[in-house]
């Protein structure tokens, strides 16, 4: 059916500390984000990365930890195609609603300012830390979940019922 089917707790609890795929030599990691006890979605660990993008999109391959900027909703979209029909699954981009809930920390929430601290320049690259430009994804602390750079760094595209719109934490550096 081209759908990922998530196992139950009971036959097989590996997934619920992130799930790996594979993109010829690229790996990433999706984390699950539940509500009320349950699966709700799977949300990137970390922004997708120049190397990964570079992999989906048979461009020159540059193993690059970097974030992939896509400065436009549809360069997002059409990313997510070719990713979809590399690895037979159907990823989406995040609804707004999922987003806020993952940044949050989802169930494990500790309700800090910032996505996993209170401390804005721990978890995030913005004005005060990053000089001007975006770093290598995965280098501050991640959140409760384990998610990296939901604060600063890069903004966000989501989903929205009608339409689309884009996420900006504090910066939105150009790609480096």
């Amino acid at each position: 059916s081209g759908w990922l089917s998530i196992p139950t707790d009971s036959c097989h609890t590996a997934w619920q500390n992130k799930m790996i795929f594979k993109v010829k030599t690229t790996e990433f990691a999706m984390m699950p984000v539940t509500e009320y006890g349950h699966l709700s979605f799977l949300i990137g660990e970390t922004e997708v990365t120049k190397g990964l993008h570079n992999a989906v999109t048979d461009s020159i391959i540059m193993k690059s930890d970097y974030p992939q900027t896509f400065n436009t909703y549809k360069s997002a979209t059409d990313y997510i195609t070719l990713l979809n029909a590399a690895l037979g699954i159907n990823f989406t981009l995040p609804t707004r609603q999922q987003w806020e809930w993952a940044y949050k920390g989802g169930e494990k929430s500790l309700k800090y300012t910032y996505s996993g601290s209170n401390v804005a320049t721990e978890v995030g690259w913005n004005k005060d830390n990053s000089g001007g430009k975006a770093h290598k994804v995965a280098t501050l602390m991640p959140n409760e979940l384990g998610i990296y750079d939901m604060y600063g760094n890069l903004g966000e595209w989501y989903l929205k019922e009608m339409g689309y719109s884009y996420y900006s934490q504090i910066s939105n550096f150009s790609n480096t």
